[in-house]
């Protein structure tokens, strides 16, 4: 069962920003979501505890889409695809939480450096 977006064992003290509807959500309101889950949650924040675990879940998405490939059960597959795919933000989040990062700007920054960038490869 969901609510606004989120499931609603999520709902316990989101920040008001999750409240706006997806298309005004910016990647700040999930830092935001982040940091305030993981002190009523009272998750670790050490960066090596958080980096392994989001080795792992890199390590199940490799996993989701081998699994992928050649199974005539697509919507099972796109749900485990998209399950891993969250966990992966999820530590992305925390990191960037835990090292200082404006997560949204930082990929502005890059995205405007790729766009001007020359390509060799075409990609």
């Amino acid at each position: 069962m969901e609510q606004n977006g989120l499931p609603v064992a999520l709902h316990f003290s989101t920040p008001a920003d999750l409240d706006l509807p997806a298309t005004r959500r910016r990647l700040g309101d999930f830092q935001r979501f982040h940091r305030e889950l993981d002190q009523v949650k009272g998750f670790p924040s050490d960066l090596l505890l958080n980096f392994v675990g989001l080795q792992e879940e890199i390590g199940e998405l490799a996993r989701a889409l081998r699994q992928a490939q050649g199974t005539t059960h697509e919507s099972t597959t796109r749900k485990h695809i998209r399950e891993e795919l969250a966990d992966i933000l999820a530590y992305v989040l925390k990191i960037a939480n835990y090292t200082g990062v404006d997560l949204e700007a930082a990929y502005l920054e890059k995205m405007a450096a790729n766009k001007a960038r020359v390509w060799d490869n075409g990609g």
